[in-house]
């Protein structure tokens, strides 16, 4: 299996040109960043700013893009590109503006609740809270008054909880969520993953390697070994193909 990856990135002329229009405020108002982006406003701007004149100085021809794995060698393969950005990095609202009519985008669905999920069905563990999660997800976050970035950063610390009070479906999953992840790190810590005992989530960090690995063997059976994905967006990939994924 390659460690790198070379893809072509397309993006639109039109929102291009007009992208380049904008100073900071207006940018921020039509692309409403998220409460991680809101950290790194200036940087997002600048970025992206630089990756489209990019593509314009290029003539819209593509920027090419080349996708690495962590040290280790596998996991999730992440993109670089000179301006420091490109369409995978860069927030969710931008990267749709600019592929418009250019790309189809495809997502696993609630793909790291869904690994563990079926983790816990190979290895005979409880899956009751979690079941229920997956089929009745929108109404759970609903009444939690929750978001799913919420949902991903409890997956990732080893001391979820929330209040019975508020949802108590939502505070069952996050019991399940720790009893089960705690067999399941020992389970693949003699599978030869590393815990990085120096972290403040030793058991969440291993489970966390396991899922992208998991989540890379998703993406390369759902797009011939990424054949068919032109452009690679950590748990799903946009492609030019109109493709029927099950």
């Amino acid at each position: 299996m390659n460690n790198t990856y070379t893809k072509i990135e397309h993006i639109g002329e039109a929102q291009a040109k007009y992208l380049t229009t904008l100073n900071q405020d207006k940018f921020f108002k039509l692309f409403p960043p998220n409460k991680d982006e809101r950290k790194n406003y200036n940087d997002i701007y600048t970025q992206v700013q630089t990756y489209v004149n990019h593509h314009i100085l290029n003539d819209f021809k593509g920027e090419e893009i080349v996708y690495k794995y962590p040290t280790r060698g596998y996991g999730r393969l992440c993109g670089t590109h000179k301006s420091c950005t490109c369409l995978q990095r860069m927030p969710r609202l931008v990267r749709a503006f600019l592929t418009q009519n250019i790309y189809h985008d495809y997502d696993m669905k609630c793909c790291h609740p869904t690994i563990l999920y079926d983790l816990c069905k190979q290895h005979n563990l409880p899956t009751q809270y979690q079941h229920d999660f997956l089929i009745n997800r929108h109404d759970i976050l609903a009444k939690a008054g929750v978001n799913k970035n919420f949902i991903n950063t409890q997956l990732n610390t080893d001391t979820a909880s929330f209040s019975m009070r508020k949802e108590p479906r939502l505070h069952n999953l996050f019991n399940e969520w720790r009893e089960v992840k705690s067999k399941l790190y020992n389970i693949y810590k003699e599978k030869g993953y590393v815990s990085k005992d120096s972290e403040e989530n030793p058991i969440s960090s291993l489970m966390c390697d396991v899922f992208y690995d998991l989540e890379d063997q998703h993406l390369r059976l759902a797009t011939g070994d990424l054949t068919d994905a032109d452009v690679l967006i950590y748990d799903g990939f946009l492609s030019k193909k109109d493709m029927s994924i099950n």
